[in-house]
């Protein structure tokens, strides 16, 4: 009898450790799916950001070299003044792609993700760049939006930015410095914004890269 009740109670146990090995087992599977399908937006939110990028920092540097050849021309010829009108007013903007990101951050990383590094460095990439890029993206609009709306007192100011009429009066005033220390702040800060930009692309390709080639253990 006694034999009997030691032998139902390892069974017993038995049965209670291989419910849990299959529990772990199961939950391991659902964790692995589950960073798979975190990891492919993360991956495809990169690569978007990365296309973006490319075209936005293109356009940045194009801006840059005409805004400097604005600055050290000594003979401010119409041609030049009329491809460097829009330089105190346009901005390119850039945001950051975070639905991925965003899973992250819910998915408990301490705990889901706690053997994952290359996780932990993507959640901490995003936590400093968004933050600062957005700041940047702020400081380059708020001056490219004075500036339209001083110049827009000008009459000849929405035919030239709407309409592309070129007038006199518009050119003239491209030869100021009230313009050219228009064009050079918009450059300092759009420049600052534009190497942040390429750092944040090129940190965003390491770590695509290293998401590609990994399995995100």
């Amino acid at each position: 009898m006694m034999e009997q009740a030691i032998i139902d109670f390892i069974i017993v146990v038995l049965g209670i450790l291989f419910a849990l090995f299959i529990n772990k087992l199961n939950a391991k599977r659902n964790h692995t799916k589950r960073i798979n399908n975190i990891m492919k937006i993360v991956i495809k939110n990169m690569k978007h950001d990365l296309d973006i990028l490319d075209r936005i920092t293109g356009i940045m540097k194009s801006d840059d070299k005409l805004s400097q050849q604005y600055i050290d021309s000594n003979d401010l010829d119409d041609k030049l003044l009329i491809d460097c009108k829009h330089l105190p007013v346009r901005h390119q903007t850039f945001t950051v792609s975070t639905r991925g990101y965003n899973l992250l951050k819910d998915a408990r990383i301490d705990f889901d993700f706690k053997h994952s590094e290359l996780i932990s460095e993507i959640v901490h990439h995003y936590n400093i760049w968004i933050s600062a890029l957005k700041r940047d993206e702020f400081k380059v609009s708020d001056a490219v939006v004075n500036n339209a709306n001083e110049m827009n007192d000008f009459s000849w100011f929405d035919s030239a930015a709407n309409h592309n009429v070129n007038s006199q009066e518009y050119l003239d005033y491209m030869r100021t410095d009230q313009f050219r220390k228009k064009v050079i702040f918009v450059r300092f800060l759009r420049n600052h914004y534009c190497r942040h930009l390429l750092d944040f692309q090129k940190r965003t390709s390491d770590l695509l890269n290293r998401s590609i080639a990994s399995n995100y253990k």
